[in-house]
């Protein structure tokens, strides 16, 4: 079960999207979430990961610990298992959001995890965790959500980074990268340096996987009927081809196989497997 909350607090809508509350059954589930241009703080009740393989991910028991985990920007899928009842407390950042709420470079943060962006340990939101998971109803730990990241959010202003990625998300034009350095007045390389700094992925990448998201949102607005090419146009792909070479990247099916065996719950993308 998966109930999303949205911020009331102006401050807090300019970067995060939503909030996510989730609980699970006691059954073992084994499945793949997918590359998203945002990034995300998750809230852990009493249990943890380990990972097993590369992107490969094991839930453990943590009896009486709470673990906040940071997911930032990746290319690949990442396959999680999972087995037992689990309560998880999500909070889904716009792109360039979660750097408002995090005291540091966010590819530092990266280069500390052994270069895994997937799972982080967030140990100065530990109390944070504990306090949320004090709260009996979903209603409530929603304040107490708000209420710290209120207190915590800071203003970043880092040159070129906002203005690129709004061009970047905008899917009814095709904006090259020289043309965006040339609008907002930077360098290739500049921008390059900016966004693997604080976004932990290329310009190009945080474009190909906004449009891949966006195609995702397309495809769940529309009917079943719908061909992919039909969505890939909407998508401002500019080749059949081209949609199915990025699908594979991002999910390792073309999009008609992807279609028929996703699942989409609350706004969560994932594939059981």
């Amino acid at each position: 079960m998966r109930q999303l909350f949205y911020p009331l607090q102006k401050k807090l809508k300019r970067c995060i999207r939503y909030i996510s509350f989730y609980e699970s059954g006691d059954d073992e589930r084994e499945f793949l979430v997918f590359p998203n241009p945002g990034s995300a703080i998750a809230l852990h009740k009493e249990h943890g990961f380990i990972s097993t393989e590369k992107n490969t991910y094991q839930t453990v028991n943590l009896p009486n610990q709470h673990v906040p985990l940071l997911h930032l920007n990746r290319v690949d899928p990442v396959k999680v298992i999972d087995k037992g009842k689990r309560e998880v407390i999500t909070i889904v950042f716009k792109p360039f959001g979660v750097n408002h709420f995090i005291g540091e470079n966010l590819s530092d943060l990266v280069a500390d995890n052994h270069n895994d962006p997937s799972f982080i340990k967030l140990a100065s939101f530990n109390d944070f965790a504990k306090k949320v998971f004090a709260e009996k109803s979903h209603e409530r730990q929603s304040e107490v959500i708000e209420e710290y990241l209120s207190g915590k959010i800071t203003e970043i202003k880092i040159p070129f980074v906002a203005e690129a990625i709004e061009l970047l998300s905008d899917m009814d034009k095709s904006y090259s990268i020289p043309s965006i350095c040339t609008q907002i007045g930077t360098s290739s390389r500049n921008l390059a340096r900016l966004f693997n700094k604080h976004i932990c992925v290329s310009p190009v990448e945080f474009r190909n996987i906004y449009q891949f998201r966006y195609s995702l949102n397309k495809k769940t607005e529309a009917s079943s009927k719908v061909h992919f090419k039909d969505i890939g146009y909407e998508s401002n792909y500019s080749h059949s081809s081209y949609m199915i070479r990025m699908y594979k990247k991002y999910t390792g099916l073309n999009p008609s196989a992807f279609f028929n065996k996703v699942s989409i719950e609350s706004n969560y993308v994932f594939m059981s497997l």
